[in-house]
């Protein structure tokens, strides 16, 4: 069907193409040669954007460096290959015991994928292989300039969105003043430090009051309970499913929006938060007293 339909280019995650450190990886499912499978899609002409989640002490080290030199033999069909450190959930009971990176374990993940994208770049004009933001935010690391990642190849993957953002904060222009106005902003920690400069640009504008909120284990976290102090709400775009309005967990905008009893907009850029300041009937209008 993917021949016969040409659905091309393919998102895959590889994690691996050693077999027996696959098959482990997958908790004792056997599955087929995935480097196998990624040559006979590429024999057939389908192009690859490809991932790897990293586990520390599993399939990093020179099981990564083989991932990644196995994945760069099948250029031109395979354009991306996207490292990824693991995400892990508070609900690990019964699931394999796995651990986040540490600062100098990121960094040694980091400098390794860059080494080899150093010799992509003199061999194929692209660095075919791109560390994630979160890999860098793990390494305490300041992510690269937005023309690091090239056209983006991975941006759904997270990698290059920081860029993006702080790319388009410093090219969006301020407004001279606004009407008065309170937007909270609502981020996840990764994001929280990066956003909070961005932010302090927004304060300068006179009229503009923007607070920043750290979400933690859930999306409002314990220091918002006041409503009424607060004019908009401001949350990433990304933290719902696309055009639908509804969060992860199946909670629908619209019923949180009913339940913070004020008006809640999702934003992917700097310029939309800018955008915000701008806009009719989101401004502060003086209230009765109860």
């Amino acid at each position: 069907r993917i021949f016969a339909q040409r659905l091309s280019p393919l998102y895959i995650s590889v994690h691996t193409t050693e077999p027996v450190l696959r098959t482990t990886i997958m908790r004792g499912r056997k599955s087929p040669d995935i480097l196998a499978s990624l040559k006979r899609l590429a024999a057939g002409g389908i192009r690859m954007h490809t991932q790897i989640v990293l586990c520390p002490g599993i399939n990093d080290g020179q099981h990564l460096v083989r991932t990644i030199e196995d994945l760069a033999g099948l250029f031109p069909a395979v354009q991306s290959i996207a490292v990824v450190p693991v995400g892990l959930t508070s609900y690990r009971q019964g699931l394999y015991r796995l651990r986040a990176f540490r600062k100098s374990e990121a960094r040694r993940v980091i400098a390794s994928v860059q080494q080899l994208a150093a010799r992509y770049v003199r061999r194929f004009r692209t660095r075919l292989v791109f560390p994630s933001d979160e890999l860098y935010i793990q390494a305490g690391m300041v992510v690269p300039p937005l023309s690091f990642y090239e056209d983006l190849p991975q941006i759904e993957n997270g990698v290059g969105m920081v860029a993006q953002f702080l790319a388009d904060a410093k090219r969006t222009r301020l407004p001279s003043r606004v009407p008065p106005m309170r937007i909270t902003a609502v981020t996840g920690v990764s994001f929280a430090p990066i956003l909070r400069t961005v932010l302090a640009r927004l304060r300068q504008v006179p009229g503009a009051s923007v607070r920043q909120i750290t979400a933690k284990n859930s999306l409002f976290g314990p220091s918002v309970t006041v409503a009424g102090l607060l004019a908009v709400l401001v949350i990433p775009a990304n933290a719902l499913k696309e055009d639908e309005g509804i969060f992860l967990d199946n909670l629908k905008l619209a019923d949180m929006e009913a339940a913070a009893g004020v008006p809640i907009r999702t934003v992917n850029t700097f310029s939309d938060l800018v955008g915000l300041l701008k806009t009719p009937g989101m401004h502060l209008r003086k209230r009765s007293t109860l």
